[in-house]
């Protein structure tokens, strides 16, 4: 992993080693967020069987806070998202996971045990207690997948200021989870013809509408979709320039040239 340092003076620089952050270690995913609200931005790394929620001391520096607080899953850990899904004013965290075994191969759709193919639960999301532990609550919220997933995201779809999950996936149409506030996420797939399976996500209100749009990246032609809300019920494509992609992986929404 690898840190850079704003100087402020329109360059970076490699601070990883000073902040206490070991240069070869394997991450995959990583989220920013101040989880315990002492006015500093933490991290969440993810790798294989680790999950790395680093502190931010104030003096430059992170600590590994991961085994205190109790967030720990095995497997193949991609995208970590922070998310206030139970709106208490602190950030709780959910994790994507690609499989619950390292080896697993997505083109079996399962593992075999005694002759027989098991799809096991993926993904997990940890509430924030507000006392600097975590509590796994991903039974009680119903956010666990059957298939290998790539991304989250978190956003109020519906306008019903409760924050919903935007979750993406290798051989299942992308799902969104709709907070219901109390009890467990109703899984909704509200895209016609989307088709191949997503990877990378972003959220934007492109149109100005007033309600947020969304666009994926794919595993397939043509790469990258765009989806127009329609006022919460449903969402249609939108047509783009051609790329002439064969896949895409990561997608953001940055207004670069500040007009709006």
């Amino acid at each position: 992993m690898t840190l850079y340092h704003n100087r402020g003076n329109g360059s970076f620089e490699d601070a990883t080693r000073q902040a206490g952050l070991d240069p070869s270690f394997h991450a995959i995913g990583c989220t920013a967020g101040d989880y315990d609200n002492d006015g500093a931005t933490d991290l969440v790394v993810t790798a294989t069987n680790r999950i790395m929620l680093l502190h931010n001391e104030k003096n430059g520096k992170f600590k590994d806070m991961a085994e205190a607080p109790g967030i720990k899953n095995e497997g193949l850990n991609i995208s970590p998202t922070f998310i206030d899904y139970d709106h208490d004013g602190d950030l709780d965290l959910f994790v994507a996971q690609y499989s619950s075994n390292p080896y697993f191969d997505p083109r079996k759709k399962g593992v075999e045990q005694n002759g027989e193919m098991q799809l096991p639960e993926l993904n997990r999301i940890w509430r924030n207690n507000g006392n600097n532990t975590f509590t796994d609550q991903t039974e009680a919220t119903g956010l666990s997948v059957k298939a290998p997933t790539f991304g989250a995201i978190g956003s109020d779809y519906n306008n019903d200021r409760a924050v919903d999950l935007l979750v993406t996936g290798w051989y299942k149409l992308a799902t969104l989870f709709e907070n219901p506030r109390e009890g467990r996420f109703n899984p909704r797939t509200p895209w016609s013809g989307l088709g191949v399976p997503t990877v990378g996500i972003a959220v934007l209100d492109f149109n100005h509408d007033g309600w947020m749009d969304v666009a994926f990246t794919q595993l397939g032609a043509p790469g990258l979709s765009l989806w127009r809300n329609q006022a919460g019920k449903k969402f249609e494509p939108v047509q783009l320039p051609k790329i002439n992609w064969a896949r895409g992986w990561g997608v953001a929404a940055i207004d670069y040239d500040n007009d709006g």
